[in-house]
C-alpha cells in the first residue's frame, strides 16, 4: 500500500522540483521623476554636478517599484511557485517573515549583505536617491532598535556605491562618454529619415513655438522642448510652460518618444552604450555558477545586483544584444516608447539543481514603472520547447547561449570600449593610452642597441679634428646616457601609472571606495 502510495505522489513531488529556484537577479532600474533636465543633441547633460534633483513623486515611484521586486523575489509568499511563473523566483531559500533582513556577516541577522548583494548608481542625485528609495521598498524597516544599535526607525541600510563620472562610471553612462556614437548620432540628425521626420513635426513644432516664443523647438532639441512642458505640466517645477490642448501634448510626447527610441536603435549603438554592463553581467553569471558547481560551501557569490541608472542605460544594454532586431520583440513596449520612471528590467539565472551539473537558465523580464506587472523580454538566444524554457519560461535561453550571445558583444577591459569609442579625455582611458606609450617607448629603446650593447655607425667627423673611431665612441656614450636617463624617466613614470591602473581597476570592481595608493 505504502510502495503504491509513493509511486502515485513521485511524479507530483518531481514536477514540485521542476521548476528549479533562482540563482541571482541582476537588475538595470531608471530614474524616478526628477526636475527639468536639459541635454545636448549628444546626450550631454548642461546642469550642475549632481544634476537635478529627484522629486518627492519619483522616491515614491522608486519605492514602490522596490516593494514590487521585494514581493517578486524576498517575500516567501509571493517569490514561491505560482500560475503566472514557471518556477520560485526567491533569491533564497530560507527567506521568512517579516524579511528580508540585510545584516553583518556572521551575525545571525540577514540572509543578503555585503557579500551577496551589491547595488552601483551612477554619481548623480537622482540616481543615488533612486536606488535608495528602492532599497526602502526592498529592504522595509525590521531591525528592534536598543540603545546601541540600529536606526531608531528600524530601518535597514543597505549601501549605495556611486561610480565617479571620469572613471567606472562609464559602465552606467557610457551614452555620454563615447565619441564614436556622438559621431553616429550626428550623422543620423542629417539623414533622410530625420529630415523627413522634421517636415512632418513641422507643423506641430510651429504650433509650439507661437505659444512659447524664444524656446528652440527644433527636432533635434524636441526632448528638451518636451521635458519642460511634462515636468511642469505634472509637477509644478521647472520654468513655467504655457496651458496646451492635452492632445498637442500627448502629440507632442509621441514625438519625443520617437526621437529618444531611435537614438537607442542597435543599428546605431551597437555595442558601445552596453558593452561594459554585458561584460559584468557576464562575469557575475560566470561567478554564480562556478558557485553552483562547486562543492565548497564557503564559495560565495552576489546574488542581488542592481545598477541604478537610465532608460539610455537600458535600452543600451537591450541595443547591445541586438534584441530590437528579434521578430520575437517587435512589439515590445520600450521599442514604441522609453522606459517609465523608475521601470526595472531584470536578468534572471535559474537553476534546476536535480541535474549535475545543474541546468541553467536565464530570463530577462521588466517591470515598466511602478504598480506595472513583470513581464519577459524574449532573449534572442531563446529556442522554443528546449530546456531553458521549461526551466525558466519562454523566452529564456541556457546559461551557455546566452554567453555565446552576450561574450561576443562583450568589452572585457574598460580599455578596450576606451578604443572602441574614441575616448580620450576619462581618466581611465588616459592610463591606458599612457600604458600603451610606454610600452612602446621601451620597445624602442630596447631596440636601439645591439646584444651586445654597442650601436654601428658609419661616415667621418669632416672638420671635426675627431677621428671616426671617436665620433662613434662619443655617439655611444651619448645614445647610452640619454637611454639611462630615459630608461629612469620611464620607470618612475610606469611605476606611477601602473598604480593608477590598478586603482581604475579596483574602481570599476568595487565604486571608489578604495584609496588611491601611489
Amino acid at each position: 500500500m505504502a510502495r503504491s502510495l509513493l509511486a502515485l505522489l513521485l511524479p507530483l513531488l518531481l514536477a514540485c522540483q521542476a521548476g528549479g529556484e533562482l540563482l541571482m537577479v541582476y537588475s538595470v532600474q531608471r530614474h524616478g521623476a526628477r526636475n527639468v533636465l536639459p541635454k545636448t543633441a549628444t546626450l550631454k547633460e548642461s546642469d550642475a554636478a549632481g544634476g537635478p534633483t529627484l522629486l518627492p513623486e519619483g522616491q515614491l515611484q522608486a519605492y514602490k517599484v522596490g516593494v514590487a521586486y521585494r514581493e517578486r523575489y524576498m517575500n516567501p509568499e509571493g517569490c514561491g511557485r505560482n500560475a503566472s511563473l514557471t518556477g520560485a523566483t526567491c533569491l533564497e531559500a530560507e527567506l521568512a517573515e517579516p524579511g528580508p533582513e540585510y545584516g553583518v556577516v556572521g551575525s545571525p541577522d540577514g540572509l543578503f549583505n555585503n557579500f551577496n548583494t551589491m547595488v552601483r548608481s551612477s554619481s548623480l542625485d537622482r540616481t543615488i536617491m533612486t536606488a535608495r528609495s528602492f532599497l526602502d521598498g526592498a529592504f522595509p524597516p525590521i531591525n528592534q532598535p536598543t540603545a546601541t544599535k540600529y536606526l531608531p526607525d528600524g530601518q535597514q541600510v543597505v549601501p549605495v556605491y556611486a561610480l565617479p563620472e571620469d572613471g567606472s562610471g562609464a559602465l552606467i553612462r557610457s551614452y555620454t562618454m563615447c565619441p564614436a556614437y556622438d559621431a553616429r548620432l550626428t550623422d543620423w540628425y542629417a539623414s533622410d529619415e530625420f529630415k523627413a521626420k522634421e517636415a512632418e513635426t513641422k507643423p506641430l513644432r510651429d504650433t509650439i513655438a507661437a505659444a512659447a516664443p524664444g524656446l528652440d523647438t527644433s527636432l533635434k532639441n524636441w526632448w528638451n522642448v518636451y521635458d519642460g512642458f511634462n515636468v511642469f505640466r505634472t509637477y509644478g517645477v521647472g520654468t513655467p510652460m504655457p496651458t496646451i490642448p492635452d492632445a498637442t501634448f500627448d502629440e507632442m510626447q509621441q514625438v519625443a518618444y520617437w526621437l529618444e527610441t531611435a537614438k537607442m536603435r542597435s543599428e546605431l549603438t551597437g555595442n558601445l552604450l552596453g558593452g561594459l554592463v554585458l561584460a559584468d553581467l557576464v562575469r557575475y553569471l560566470d561567478a554564480a555558477e562556478a558557485a553552483t558547481a562547486s562543492n565548497d560551501v564557503e564559495l560565495i557569490y552576489y546574488k542581488m545586483l542592481h545598477l541604478s541608472g537610465h532608460y539610455n542605460t537600458q535600452l543600451g544594454l537591450l541595443g547591445a544584444l541586438q534584441i530590437d532586431q528579434d521578430p520575437a520583440t517587435a512589439n515590445f513596449t520600450w521599442f514604441k516608447k522609453i522606459p517609465s520612471l523608475a521601470a526595472v528590467m531584470a536578468f534572471e539565472l535559474h537553476s534546476d539543481p536535480s541535474t549535475r551539473p545543474a541546468d541553467l537558465a536565464v530570463r530577462l523580464v521588466m517591470q515598466d514603472g511602478a504598480g506595472k506587472p513583470y513581464t519577459t523580454i524574449p532573449l534572442p538566444c531563446a529556442s522554443a520547447g528546449d530546456s531553458a524554457e521549461a526551466l525558466a519560461g519562454p523566452g529564456a535561453c541556457s546559461l551557455d547561449a546566452f554567453r555565446a550571445l552576450a561574450e561576443p558583444l562583450a568589452f572585457n577591459t574598460t580599455g578596450d570600449w576606451c578604443t572602441a569609442c574614441g575616448n580620450t579625455k576619462m581618466s581611465t582611458c588616459q592610463l591606458q593610452q599612457a600604458a600603451q606609450n610606454i610600452t612602446q617607448l621601451e620597445a624602442r629603446l630596447s631596440g636601439s642597441s645591439t646584444s651586445d650593447g654597442s650601436s654601428s655607425s658609419s661616415g667621418s667627423s669632416s672638420g671635426s679634428g675627431l677621428s671616426g673611431g671617436a665620433v662613434a665612441g662619443i655617439a655611444v656614450g651619448c645614445a647610452a646616457a640619454v637611454a639611462a636617463l630615459l630608461s629612469a624617466a620611464f620607470f618612475v613614470y610606469h611605476r606611477k601609472v601602473t598604480a593608477q591602473l590598478k586603482q581604475a581597476h579596483l574602481a570599476d570592481t568595487y565604486g571608489n571606495s578604495v584609496p588611491f595608493a601611489a
